[in-house]
């Protein structure tokens, strides 16, 4: 027998070898008609019979039965392509639809996709502002594309302060330690641009004074932070008292 898909029209013909005077039609699925030729389309999938009587013109003929089959089935899917393509590898994402797939990296093809409206949903990558979820249709052997553009977020600039050094005597000089190290010496310095965190001065000795000791302070975002380092000069012990007699009489000779 012949073969049709669901929904495609299917012609029954009859072709008679003698006069004929008319046509009866019947079979599956309600088919009938009175005509040489009559029309049907199946819905449903399967063997579809066809009966036709030919009524002769000739009196002395009786009226003849012809019988024929279709078989009826399913047409084969109409399918597409969703494409999808990234600016960086760590994109990921998941589309959702008739079909769904998940995906990553720059790019990607899903053949074979049955068609209807699809949906992609983007994830988060750190760093990066996250693409817009949008959704496209899918027709008869088409193809859509979907790009994510995943845009940079730059790091804000880095909080940083000021560390001011004073001394009272130009021979001072000093460490300071902590997020950054510096050194320096004299009676002053500024050491803009640290990093923020706990910083410890060190002071250097100096012949003659008592050393400052070491203190800590907490530079906090965008503040200032001063050491003062006050060198006390060691002053010599007085001198011995004068030497006399024992029991501390002086005795006068006169002349």
């Amino acid at each position: 027998s012949a073969t049709a898909n669901i929904g495609q029209n299917v012609t029954w013909t009859a072709n008679a070898m003698i006069p004929v005077r008319g046509y009866t039609w019947s079979g599956t699925d309600g088919l009938n008609g009175n005509t040489q030729s009559v029309n049907k389309i199946y819905s449903t999938s399967g063997i579809k019979n066809a009966s036709v009587l030919f009524s002769s013109v000739a009196k002395t003929l009786t009226n003849i039965t012809a019988n024929c089959s279709v078989n009826i089935i399913s047409p084969p899917p109409v399918l597409g392509t969703v494409n999808v393509s990234a600016n960086i590898s760590a994109a990921s994402w998941t589309i959702t639809g008739p079909s769904t797939r998940t995906g990553s990296g720059v790019s990607a093809s899903y053949p074979s996709m049955p068609l209807g409206v699809y949906t992609i949903t983007w994830n988060s990558v750190a760093g990066y502002n996250t693409p817009v979820s949008i959704s496209q249709t899918l027709s008869g052997s088409g193809t859509i594309t979907f790009t994510g553009n995943y845009i940079f977020i730059p790091p804000p600039p880095p909080v940083l302060g000021t560390v001011n050094v004073s001394a009272n005597i130009s021979a001072a000089s000093w460490t300071i330690t902590g997020p950054s190290t510096r050194t320096g010496s004299g009676v002053s310095a500024s050491y803009p641009s640290m990093p923020l965190g706990v910083y410890t001065i060190t002071w250097n000795s100096v012949a003659g004074y008592n050393t400052p000791v070491s203190i800590s302070q907490t530079l906090s975002g965008g503040g200032i932070i001063t050491f003062s380092g006050n060198y006390i000069i060691i002053l010599p012990p007085p001198p011995p008292p004068p030497v006399g007699p024992p029991g501390g009489l002086i005795e006068i000779i006169p002349r």
